[in-house]
């Protein structure tokens, strides 16, 4: 598995390099947000409802916060996404240009 994701993730991070050169920005966006939104509503979930599979005996106040943090990035990405896709906020950093 190691061997696996040791390819991999270099591989996507040269992918969403090479996009954002050619000015793909919507892709690298969707390619930095999307897997941040899936990973982490995954593990905000399981936080929120099976804790002791990261904890042995976790507080609920542990609960409540971990679980508040790792859905709150998602939706809040979420949130950011679908105002670009209306066109109401630029991309962000991804439309600087290096050297204009």
């Amino acid at each position: 598995m190691r061997k696996i994701l040791g390819i991999v993730f270099p591989l996507y991070g040269i992918a969403l390099f090479l996009l954002w050169m050619f000015e793909y920005h919507v892709w690298v966006w969707m390619g930095i947000a999307v897997p941040i939104i899936i990973v982490f509503s995954f593990f905000g979930s399981v936080m929120a409802f099976r804790p002791q599979l990261y904890m042995t005996a976790p507080t609920q106040r542990t609960r409540i916060i971990l679980s508040l943090i790792f859905l709150g990035i998602p939706v809040v990405l979420l949130i950011l996404t679908m105002l670009m896709i209306l066109g109401i906020l630029p991309y962000p950093v991804l439309r600087m240009h290096a050297f204009s």
